[in-house]
């Protein structure tokens, strides 16, 4: 992530579904971050979550 100065990445394997569905399940991961978020249901809650961990980021600065 540093290489590309990405401070946040959001995943999903769009192998497994999520295309013309309710739900999904996404992977955020932060820089300098040692975990990834791991966010499965209703595509609004992961919306929700994304814009949760982008405020985050936004408090930070």
């Amino acid at each position: 992530m540093a290489d590309y100065k990405l401070e946040m990445v959001v995943a999903n394997d769009v192998g497994s579904g999520g295309i013309g569905t309710e739900e999904n399940e996404v992977y955020i991961m932060r820089e300098g971050g040692k975990e990834i978020k791991q966010v499965k249901g209703a595509k609004r809650l992961i919306a929700e979550e994304i814009l949760s961990e982008l405020s985050l980021f936004m408090n930070m600065e």
